[in-house]
């Protein structure tokens, strides 16, 4: 089994709802959908091994992703929908 978690790097304006722990299994690495929500903005996310399982563990065992969270439409009644302090 191998671990891994996932983070937003600006947790004040930025939030990731869903799980945010994973493992994986023999040959199998599933990923469940997660939704990132917050403010306008550009951010990282960025995944980080945790744990090895019966491997060895080794140097460079995280990656980032660029995310871009967008403005809606000016027509868009903008509410906090998810419940988390930010209007989407």
């Amino acid at each position: 089994m191998i671990l891994f978690d996932l983070n937003i790097n600006d947790t004040n304006n930025g939030k990731i709802i869903g799980q945010t722990i994973y493992n994986c299994d023999y040959d199998v690495c599933t990923i469940p959908l997660i939704k990132a929500i917050g403010n306008p903005g550009d951010y990282k996310l960025t995944y980080k091994l945790k744990y090895f399982g019966n491997y060895e563990e080794f140097e460079n065992s995280y990656g980032e992703i660029d995310l871009t969270i967008k403005e809606c439409n000016d027509t868009y009644l903008y509410q906090d929908i998810e419940k988390e302090g930010f209007k989407s």
